[in-house]
């Protein structure tokens, strides 16, 4: 993996955590560099339905304003994953966002 894979799957998960910044049941956002592909872990609290709907329609956002990367957007519940460490579920290579 270069600087520039990494610099731009952050890029891209700065720009998430932009979108998503008023949301209090979004707790952090983790990102890393797969080959082409920019993988994303939105790591959320209990979500209703139409909660979790609003937060997936952000991953057209992602497509559009990167068209030439392919982003891979995954919402984890922390209630129904049953834990609040995230290394179950997150990659030990990906690297959190600040938001």
């Amino acid at each position: 993996m270069t600087a520039t894979d990494t610099s731009n799957a952050e890029k891209i998960g700065r720009y998430l955590a932009g979108l998503i910044k008023d949301r209090d049941d979004v707790s952090s956002i983790w990102v890393r560099q797969a080959g082409d592909m920019a993988e994303l872990w939105m790591i959320v609290d209990a979500l209703n339905i139409n909660e979790e709907r609003a937060l997936r329609r952000i991953h057209d956002e992602l497509i559009a304003r990167f068209p030439d990367r392919y982003c891979d957007l995954r919402i984890y519940d922390v209630k129904l994953m049953g834990t609040t460490d995230v290394r179950g579920f997150v990659p030990p290579d990906a690297r959190q966002i600040e938001r």
